[in-house]
């Protein structure tokens, strides 16, 4: 029997970055939608019912700090994973990330293997069955 469809959502103010990961995820077993500013992406947030939550921590306000605040005060999102993207490598960036409840952290750029690997074990399913790793 297969696992029910898991559902992915992106918030990250760079359309370009969206557009990336719109293609990476065409080629996954994910429904994958995306965000481009972060009151959008907390409506997205509580309607869309997602299982797994990829937030850029440096976007117009609210930032990504804030809006993981504001998920994981939230009943409707408190118990969803969000890792954290971004190209901030600084140790408090990625403390704060984490105390405030993030499921991990990611670094851009990233390798893909890696971003898949992390995906997949916070989804607990293999979204990308055709890619050996």
């Amino acid at each position: 029997m297969s696992h029910p469809c898991k559902k992915v959502l992106l918030i990250d103010d760079s359309p370009e970055f969206q557009d990336y990961m719109q293609d990476l995820f065409s080629e996954s077993s994910c429904d994958f939608m995306g965000a481009q500013e972060s009151k959008l992406g907390f409506l997205m947030a509580q309607n869309y019912q997602a299982d797994l939550i990829l937030l850029d921590v440096f976007m117009p306000a609210p930032n990504g700090l804030q809006l993981l605040e504001s998920l994981k005060k939230n009943p409707l999102t408190q118990n969803t994973p969000v890792i954290m993207l971004s190209g901030c490598s600084e140790a408090h960036a990625v403390k704060q990330s984490l105390a405030q409840g993030a499921a991990g952290y990611i670094l851009k750029p990233f390798e893909l293997p890696f971003l898949i690997s992390e995906l997949e074990k916070h989804l607990g399913v293999s979204i990308f069955p055709q890619v050996g790793h």
